[in-house]
C-alpha cells in the first residue's frame, strides 16, 4: 500500500443518520476550530486506557505503550 502523503492528516466521516453519530457531530460542532484534534487525541488514549472499556483489547494498550516509550 502506498505511504501516505501527510501521515499526520485524516479524513472521517460520520453517519448522520446514525444518533450515535449525530451526537458526535454535534460533540466536535462546540469544539472550537484548532481543538478537535486534541479533543479526539484525548479521547482515544482515555477509551485504550480506561479498563472498563470493552473493546481495548489487551493488546492494543501494550502497542500503544511501545509507541509512547
Amino acid at each position: 500500500m502506498k505511504e501516505k502523503k501527510d501521515r499526520e492528516r485524516f479524513s472521517i466521516k460520520f453517519n448522520e443518520n446514525d444518533p450515535v453519530h449525530d451526537a458526535v457531530i454535534r460533540l466536535l460542532e462546540k469544539q472550537g476550530s484548532h481543538s478537535k484534534a486534541q479533543f479526539i487525541v484525548n479521547a482515544v488514549l482515555h477509551y485504550i486506557n480506561c479498563p472498563e472499556s470493552p473493546d481495548a483489547a489487551v493488546s492494543r494498550i501494550a502497542a500503544y505503550d511501545k509507541v509512547i516509550q
